[in-house]
């Protein structure tokens, strides 16, 4: 196992962050067709799965969620059939499965798949299900995955579409760290703008191909303040635990 990173206190998860952004993102996305939603890394008890999924039901977005874990996958499965039975759960590597998608045009894609090592504690059956399928748990393959996966959806994801990944923050120098630390400048310098940064989870949007009114909406559009009574109440939340 790689070395331990201590990492920040996770205030806003990813799937927190789509969903408290939702009037912006659904101004871009509510009236497209044939559009999917792809999670990268299925719930594993916190309910991103659940929530994301019942989302992309409301806006008649094609839902897929994959996990690298056989029974993440088939519990994965469960759940999204339970809010529609054509909705997808895949046992894959999200960067293998993402290299190969043809499907619906990407308007959301959620990036929370391989872990870091961190002072964060892990699961025994998180740690166990990377020793079954003989890969390493090290920070550089979390960095190296995310990237590939990056590079694989960069011209899939639509026109105005979203990005958002959980585990990042920035370090003392402003350089990114967590999971996207090589994905988040590769978008960056590829056509993507950040539209919602909250320690532990970025929202990043395709802004190449814009029309210059939709352009003027991505410059004015300001985080909903909700977003940061929720930050500062886990932040006091962490003094006192």
């Amino acid at each position: 196992m790689d070395e331990v990173i201590i990492a920040p206190k996770s205030m806003i998860h990813g799937d927190e962050m789509i969903l408290l952004n939702r009037p912006y993102i659904d101004s871009f996305v509510s009236q497209k067709n044939k559009i999917a939603f792809i999670e990268v890394g299925s719930q594993r008890g916190t309910g991103s799965t659940s929530r994301l999924s019942v989302y992309a039901q409301e806006l008649k977005m094609h839902f897929i969620t994959v996990d690298a874990d056989a029974d993440n996958a088939s519990g994965a499965a469960e759940i999204v059939h339970r809010v529609n039975p054509a909705f997808e759960a895949h046992h894959a590597l999200g960067e293998v499965f993402l290299d190969g998608y043809n499907g619906d045009s990407i308007a959301i894609c959620y990036l929370d798949a391989f872990d870091l090592v961190t002072d964060w504690p892990h699961k025994e059956s998180t740690i166990n299900s990377y020793k079954i399928r003989n890969a390493e748990l090290s920070n550089q393959a979390a960095y190296d995955m995310h990237l590939k996966a990056s590079k694989s959806i960069v011209d899939k994801v639509i026109s105005g579409g979203f990005v958002c990944f959980d585990d990042v923050w920035k370090d003392r120098s402003g350089n990114w760290q967590g999971k996207g630390k090589t994905a988040i400048p590769y978008l960056l310098d590829n056509g993507y703008k950040i539209i919602c940064y909250v320690q532990n989870s970025l929202l990043m949007q395709r802004v190449d191909g814009l029309q210059e009114d939709e352009m003027q909406k991505v410059g004015r559009y300001r985080a909903p303040g909700k977003i940061g009574l929720l930050y500062l109440k886990r932040r006091l939340a962490s003094f006192f635990s």
